[in-house]
C-alpha cells in the first residue's frame, strides 16, 4: 500500500478523531497529501474521507453536498449504524463506501488502498446488523398490551377468577378468558 499516492480531504468528526485518522494514512500512504482543508492540496482531490456525525439530519445535507463538490472523488463516509435506507441514499448519491465509526486503521488503509473507482464497500458488520435486524436474530420482541389488558393481567396476578375479573371490571366473561 506505500506505493499508492492520493490527494485526500478528511471531513467532519472531532479534531482529536481527525487528528488519529491523519496520522494513520500518513504512516500508511507517506507520498500522499492529506488535509482537513481542500484549498491545502496542490492537486485534484482524489480522496474525501468524511466522519459522520449521530445527528443524520444536520449532518445529511452537507455530505451530500460535498459529495456533488468533489466528484468524481472516491468519498468514503465513516460514522454510526444506520438504516439500510439511509445508506443506499448516500450509494445513490455517490459514497465508494461505508465503514463503521470503530474501524481500526488497518482496514481503512485496505479498504482506502483497495477500492477504486465505481467499486462499493460496505463495513461487514454493517451488512451483518441489518441481516439481524431482518431475522430479528437476538432482540427480544416486544408486544404492546392496552390499558384494559394490563388491568386484566394485574387482577390475574391478583388470583382472581375470571368471573370475580368480569364482575370488578364491567366486561364479558369471554373477553376476560
Amino acid at each position: 500500500f506505500i506505493m499508492s499516492t492520493f490527494n485526500m480531504l478528511l471531513l467532519g468528526g472531532s479534531p482529536i478523531y481527525l487528528a488519529g485518522l491523519t496520522d494513520s494514512l500518513i504512516r500508511s500512504f507517506p507520498n500522499s497529501q492529506i488535509s482537513l482543508r481542500s484549498s491545502e492540496l496542490s492537486q485534484l482531490v482524489s480522496t474525501v474521507i468524511f466522519v459522520s456525525s449521530d445527528t443524520q439530519k444536520s449532518t445529511d445535507q452537507y455530505l451530500k453536498q460535498q459529495l456533488q463538490k468533489y466528484a468524481p472523488a472516491r468519498f468514503f463516509v465513516i460514522g454510526p449504524l444506520r438504516t439500510p435506507h439511509y445508506v443506499r441514499s448516500l450509494i445513490n448519491a455517490g459514497i465508494t463506501g461505508y465503514l463503521l465509526r470503530y474501524v481500526s486503521p488497518e482496514i481503512l488503509v485496505e479498504v482506502v488502498a483497495g477500492t477504486q473507482a465505481g467499486e462499493l464497500y460496505l463495513d461487514p458488520k454493517l451488512e451483518a446488523e441489518w441481516i439481524r435486524q431482518q431475522l430479528r436474530i437476538g432482540r427480544k420482541r416486544t408486544v404492546s398490551i392496552s390499558k384494559r389488558e394490563r388491568e386484566v393481567l394485574q387482577l390475574i396476578t391478583e388470583e382472581f377468577t375470571t368471573a370475580e375479573i368480569a364482575s370488578k371490571l364491567f366486561i364479558c366473561l369471554s373477553t376476560v378468558e
